[in-house]
């Protein structure tokens, strides 16, 4: 098969774009040494206007794409033959057997359905968002949904969608001095198709659901986030107070089965959820606004419709961005010293040492530690076998962040470290101080 080779402007000369199902890549000029990976792996990453990708078997990415605009949010399709990622305001996918671009869309955000099409989400006139169904293998789109709220959530299995729509809010729900044309948020279920569309829950199902202890603020009903368990038993969602901030606090956590039953409040200033791989459990880890955490909470492991949790963390660290391994077995996060006694204005760069961390429930055992070095963002392989992780550092300022960022990977008991993929391919999309590293420039298959 002729296969068209599109020529690439980099830097220190041209580079070829292929298919990344076809060889492996060169090195480049200066790189650091890496490893090739395990049997069965895939990973891929964005880097500024590149997506690269690495196959099992080599030690070398293959440069799949180089654009003009900023890559962000790779993911696999479900059988590994295809990558997409998002490129002002467009969706672009690629083939392991294509060079360039197979498909491309326009889209602010997108799903990998589990039968190779494409969820996409666009805004919509004069506001909201519209949902479309897109197959990359003809190139076609069908809009299905049109919602009040921009984002939409594909359940794990393809079959639903969810997404917020507003209605006029009850009586005593929205704090006075309100707009008088303010209404409340709804989250409301599709089928992927846009059939059988009907509201899930509204605000005053959440009023009586939210304890008589709980100090619930007027007017909280604007969803910012809903999460799927990982078999789409359970909805998750995240809500937040009209007077809120950007939503940096004041939220509250709720849990409901997609049939409408089961609707139960989780908690207030819920940071990050990973559902064990069953859904019959969920470890969660509490804290406050982005940059107004004052007081680290533990992490602790939950029962789906239930308030009986499992503290995990110990009074003196701070845990987070827990994954549940593919067996259910343990949970790998993030661990450092606590350091935060006060209000925390914006977050002063104070750099504590942390590391990678594991746990069965019972024993948790350090992977990772350096002085030097901030480990962060571990991820499973699909066989459990390995976990990647972020290495950042040495060097670190409040304006510039980390210095130097490499993804690396180990095996689950901390043995075999090595480095995957160096700085020089790796963005590092940084909030405000440069505290924080995005966790969605590369994916695992």
């Amino acid at each position: 098969m002729l296969l068209l080779l599109l020529i690439a402007a980099c830097r220190g000369g041209e580079e070829e774009l292929m298919a990344f199902g076809q060889r492996c890549g060169d090195a480049e000029d200066g790189a650091p040494d890496v490893r090739s990976l395990p049997g069965g792996q895939r990973l891929a990453w964005s880097g500024a206007s590149r997506v690269w990708a690495l196959i099992s078997g080599c030690d070398q990415p293959v440069l799949v794409w180089d654009g003009e605009g900023e890559a962000l949010s790779v993911e696999w399709s479900a059988d590994g033959a295809e990558l997409a990622f998002i490129s002002d305001g467009r969706v672009l996918v690629v083939a392991s057997d294509q060079a360039g671009v197979r498909a491309e869309f326009e889209g602010s955000a997108y799903s990998w359905l589990p039968d190779g099409r494409l969820f996409l989400e666009r805004p919509g006139e004069p506001q909201g968002g519209v949902g479309s169904v897109a197959d990359p293998s003809t190139g076609t789109v069908k809009d299905v949904v049109t919602a009040y709220g921009s984002k939409f959530w594909p359940s794990p299995d393809g079959s639903l969608t969810a997404y917020a729509n507003y209605e006029d809010c009850p009586p005593g729900s929205i704090p006075a001095g309100a707009p008088t044309d303010y209404h409340c948020s709804t989250i409301w279920v599709s089928a992927i198709d846009g059939t059988d569309e009907h509201k899930l829950v509204g605000i005053a199902d959440m009023l009586d659901a939210v304890p008589d202890d709980v100090h619930l603020i007027q007017g909280m009903i604007y969803p910012v986030d809903l999460q799927w368990s990982n078999t789409g038993q359970w909805l998750m969602f995240r809500t937040c107070g009209i007077s809120a901030s950007l939503c940096l606090d004041e939220r509250y956590v709720f849990e409901i089965r997609p049939d409408g039953t089961g609707l139960h409040y989780v908690s207030d200033t819920v940071g990050s959820i990973d559902w064990s791989p069953d859904d019959s459990r969920y470890i969660l880890v509490q804290e406050g606004g982005r940059y107004y955490d004052a007081y680290p909470r533990p992490m602790t492991v939950r029962t789906p419709g239930s308030d009986d949790a499992d503290v995990t963390s110990p009074a003196d660290v701070e845990d987070r961005e827990p994954q549940w391994s593919p067996d259910g077995e343990q949970v790998v996060f993030v661990s450092s010293p606590s350091i935060r006694t006060g209000v925390c204005q914006l977050c002063p760069p104070e750099v504590p040492e942390q590391g990678i961390w594991i746990t069965d429930g019972e024993v948790r055992t350090q992977l990772t530690s350096s002085p030097e070095w901030q480990d962060t963002s571990p991820a499973w392989s699909r066989d459990g076998e390995w976990i990647l992780f972020i290495r950042n550092g040495p060097e670190y300022t409040e304006n510039q962040g980390f210095a130097r960022t490499g993804l690396w990977m180990m095996r689950r008991d901390g043995s075999d470290q090595h480095m995957v993929a160096n700085p020089s391919q790796i963005i590092v999309d940084e909030l405000p101080g440069g505290r924080t590293l995005s966790y969605d420039w590369w994916t695992a298959q």
